[in-house]
C-alpha cells in the first residue's frame, strides 16, 4: 500500500533524480538531439523516471542515448532520403519526447501509487502478479520505442530495393512510412532486447541482484520491440501519408504542409494520424501485450 511517509531514502532518490534528469536535458541541448522543449520534457520524464526507481531511470537512459546516437548515424546519408533530415542534426522537441514516454511515466505512476517508491521486486506473477504486469508493461513500452527507432534509423539505411511495404510487399523508397527491410526488423528486436538487458542487469540497483529468475525480461524485450515495431509500420502505412518529390526522389513521410502537391507522388496512406499520434498509440499497445504477454514467456522459460 501506497504510503505519504517521506523517507531519507527517498529524499536522497529525489536528488539523485534531479541530478540525472538536468544532466540528460543539458547533455540534450549540447549535443543537439534535444531542442529547449525537448530538453525541458526530458527534465521532466528523467525525473519522474528516476524518482520511481533506479532502473525505471536507466531503461529511459539506454533508450534516449542509444536512440541519439543511431538518429545521428550517417545523418548525411538519410538526408538524401528523406526530407526534413540535416546532417549532423536531430533534434526532438517536447512533442517527440512525450510521445515516447508520456505512457511509460503513466506506468510508472500507477505502480508507485500502489506499491510505494522504489519498491522494484524481482517479477513474479504467482506473488506479486499485478506490480509484476506493470513492470512489464514498463519495460515493454520502452522496448518498443527503443525497437521502433532502432529500426527506423538503421533500416533506412538498408540498400534501397530491399525496402517494402509491409501491408503490400511492394518496393517503396527508403524512409517511407511503413516501409520495411530484414535489416530493421533485426534491428527491432534487438532494440527491444537491449532494453529488456538494461532492465535485467539494473534490478539489483534498489536492493538485492536476482538475475537468475530474471532473464525472461530479454525474450520479452526482443518481442516487444518487434511488435511495436510492427505496429507503428502497419499504422504508417495506411494512417500516415508518405510522398516522394519527383525530382530530388527524397521522401515526405509528415504531411506536405505548404509545400507544392504537385511536385510530389504519393506512395501510400492517408494523412489521418501524425508520427507522434502513432508512436503514443503503438506504444501503449505494446504495453499492454507486455504486461499479457509476460507471465506465458515466463512460463515458457521455466519461471
Amino acid at each position: 500500500m501506497f504510503s505519504t511517509m517521506v523517507s531519507p531514502l527517498d529524499v536522497r532518490r529525489a536528488g539523485i533524480a534531479a541530478i540525472v534528469a538536468t544532466a540528460l536535458a543539458y547533455r540534450g541541448l549540447k549535443k543537439q538531439s534535444l531542442s529547449r522543449s525537448g530538453a525541458a520534457a526530458a527534465m521532466a520524464v528523467g525525473f519522474l523516471s528516476c524518482a520511481g526507481s533506479y532502473r525505471w531511470g536507466c531503461a529511459l537512459i539506454a533508450f534516449y542515448y542509444s536512440s541519439s546516437k543511431l538518429t545521428k548515424l550517417k545523418a548525411e546519408v538519410k538526408a538524401k532520403y528523406e526530407e526534413g533530415v540535416k546532417a549532423g542534426e536531430g533534434q526532438r522537441d517536447y512533442i517527440q519526447v512525450f510521445s515516447c514516454s508520456l505512457v511509460g511515466i503513466v506506468i510508472g505512476v500507477a505502480h508507485v501509487v500502489l506499491y510505494g517508491l522504489g519498491n522494484d521486486h524481482p517479477i513474479d506473477f504467482v506473488s506479486k502478479p499485478l506490480s509484476s504486469k506493470l513492470l512489464c508493461a514498463y519495460m515493454a513500452h520502452f522496448a518498443a520505442c527503443n525497437g521502433d527507432t532502432w529500426a527506423s534509423e538503421i533500416g533506412i539505411l538498408a540498400p534501397s530495393n530491399s525496402t517494402t511495404l509491409i501491408t503490400t510487399g511492394r518496393k517503396c523508397p527508403p524512409g517511407t512510412n511503413g516501409g520495411v527491410s530484414r535489416r530493421g526488423t533485426l534491428a527491432a528486436t534487438a532494440g527491444g532486447a537491449f532494453i529488456g538487458l538494461v532492465f535485467l542487469l539494473t534490478g539489483g540497483l534498489e536492493g538485492g541482484l536476482f538475475l537468475k529468475t530474471q532473464w525472461p525480461l530479454i525474450p520479452l524485450g526482443a518481442v516487444c520491440g518487434l511488435l511495436g515495431s510492427t505496429i507503428d509500420s502497419i499504422m504508417g502505412a495506411t494512417l500516415q501519408a508518405s510522398y516522394q518529390h519527383k525530382k530530388t526522389r527524397r521522401v515526405c513521410g509528415h504531411g506536405l504542409g505548404n509545400r507544392d502537391p504537385q511536385e510530389y507522388t504519393l506512395v501510400c496512406g492517408t494523412d489521418v494520424l501524425t508520427n507522434e499520434q502513432v508512436n503514443v498509440l503503438s506504444v501503449t499497445l505494446a504495453s499492454v501485450a507486455g504486461a499479457v504477454l509476460g507471465p506465458p514467456v515466463w512460463t515458457l522459460c521455466g519461471w
